[in-house]
């Protein structure tokens, strides 16, 4: 049946959770965020007009069981809706407490590494109440009742930052065991079902599941058509109005504009949002630079334009882009193993296959479902090397000129985790030095979330996330595969627990 709206323009525009009422009379749907309904004949025509039930934003519609009320998602609670109009809270809204650690602790570090510098200190101790790091001084013997924990023999680097993952809840529980295993303490999301994205980084931070800090957004804000299922069209100014103040109330981290959106409503987004203190990230370099989005994602991302405004043809990115991004302050997330770069690194070196954490975390059906798409690449082995040369071309030549870039991977296409390692990888066979590569890890994408005054550096003050590793990062990025435990918000974690099923 055709979608029911009178416009029949709007047939496969922003309509979204259709559903007939049990007795078969009504036909609901939510458009330009908003939920409405129709009357229907037993055959399904449409038998009247559209009445709109809902001023306010309304999402993941349900019929009551005999027909006279939807419950639905009304920003940030459920609501109950009859067909008068009548509104009611079927649920009050529900809080969490952040989970902080009572406990001090004390890490003796072998080498302790500073990001900013790239360059480390030799036997420091990390003092830690709570949550956060409240002194570092050199080591001394203690009996002040901390719990001192021995790292003398590797090296403290800050919390990764991964900040360009779409989580799932298919993974369950072991979803934030697996960043955290691999040294990942925070993470963020640009683009997701807002709701989902919400309980997760609330499930974290209370400490009800394991896992890294969550930085949220809702669903890729795009324009009058949408690929992925958690994409959200938005085409009239209602509806952004709508979706802007359900940012607010969710306290989203950023908003995605997505490809289609216009180029002169993404400019309106980037003002409305960054009035309400919203960073906006997009695939677009210009003239999104001249209307002001914070960060672009991909190196080689869709576009609108039908044509990649980043790389050529052949794959190489020019000094015209190079320097909107060097020069412009946006950051940019270049994706190279999901452009290539991993499938390429694993043909290249099978063993990444055999990281502890991704043999112990991920199901016997999801690596063999790996595997088999990196062997399905092996005869494409040579235009894969030239097409993450050309990459790795870009990201030196953005950093040479006093840029940025966020080490982001876009998993699930490529494992959690374990691509995010090979990203970093990548980054050092690129030519970056080491403490480059371990800054667009911490301190650059914690500046891109806005939360470098609490992350992405080991200093008194900031919150207590790190990774003791074994080894050197510094001399050598592969050696952060080698991840003993993690402090998360305080807490101390090692590997091996965070492995056990």
């Amino acid at each position: 049946m055709t979608t029911p709206h009178p416009d029949r323009s709007l047939a496969l525009r922003g309509v979204d959770g259709p559903a007939w009422s049990p007795d078969g009379k009504w036909f609901a749907y939510i458009f330009d965020g908003r939920l409405w309904r129709v009357p229907v004949t037993p055959e399904g025509a449409i038998a009247g007009a559209p009445i709109r039930m809902t001023d306010e934003l309304a999402d993941a519609l349900n019929w009551a069981s005999d027909s006279q009320s939807i419950l639905y998602l009304g920003v940030d609670r459920l609501k109950r809706i009859d067909l008068t109009g009548k509104v009611a809270d079927a649920h009050p809204h529900l809080a969490y407490t952040p989970e902080i650690s009572s406990e001090r602790i004390v890490i003796h570090a072998g080498r302790l590494i500073d990001v900013v510098s790239g360059t480390s200190q030799r036997d420091m101790d990390i003092v830690i109440d709570g949550n956060l790091i409240t002194s570092i001084e050199p080591h001394r013997a203690r009996e002040d009742g901390a719990r001192v924990i021995d790292a003398s023999g590797q090296s403290i680097i800050p919390g990764l930052i991964e900040p360009h993952t779409h989580m799932t809840s298919n993974f369950g529980e072991r979803l934030g065991r697996i960043w955290l295993a691999m040294g990942v303490t925070a993470v963020r999301e640009p683009g997701a079902d807002p709701y989902d994205a919400l309980e997760r980084r609330e499930a974290w931070v209370s400490g009800r599941r394991l896992g890294p800090r969550g930085f949220m957004t809702g669903g890729l804000t795009d324009g009058s058509r949408v690929f992925y299922g958690f994409a959200n069209s938005v085409t009239t100014p209602e509806h952004l109005d709508l979706e802007l103040e359900r940012a607010r109330w969710l306290d989203y981290d950023l908003i995605k504009t997505y490809v289609r959106m216009p180029d002169h409503v993404q400019k309106t987004i980037v003002a409305r949002a960054h009035q309400i203190g919203i960073p906006v990230s997009s695939h677009e370099i210009f003239p999104a630079v001249g209307y002001g989005v914070d960060a672009v994602e991909h190196l080689r991302g869709t576009s609108r334009r039908g044509y990649s405004p980043k790389q050529t043809e052949m794959g190489f990115s020019y000094a015209d882009v190079t320097d909107l991004l060097a020069k412009s302050g946006m950051t940019i997330t270049p994706t190279m193993g999901l452009s290539g770069g991993f499938n390429l690194k694993v043909l290249r070196d099978p063993a990444i296959l055999a990281h502890p954490v991704y043999t112990a975390l991920f199901r016997d059906a999801e690596r063999a479902a790996l595997k088999a798409g990196v062997d399905r690449v092996r005869q494409t082995e040579p235009s894969l090397a030239r097409s993450v040369d050309a990459m790795g071309l870009a990201i030196t030549d953005i950093i040479k000129k006093g840029g940025r870039i966020t080490a982001g991977t876009d998993s699930p296409f490529i494992p959690y985790g374990l691509s995010f390692l090979v990203e970093l990888m990548l980054y050092e066979d690129a030519g970056l030095s080491p403490a480059d590569v371990l800054r667009s890890a911490t301190i650059w994408p914690a500046a891109v979330l806005g939360v470098d005054k609490h992350l992405g550096t080991i200093e008194p003050g900031k919150l207590a996330d790190l990774v003791i590793v074994d080894g050197d990062p510094l001399a050598r990025i592969s050696d952060l595969a080698k991840v003993h435990a993690v402090v998360s918000n305080g807490r101390y974690l090692p590997r091996a627990d965070l492995m056990m099923e």
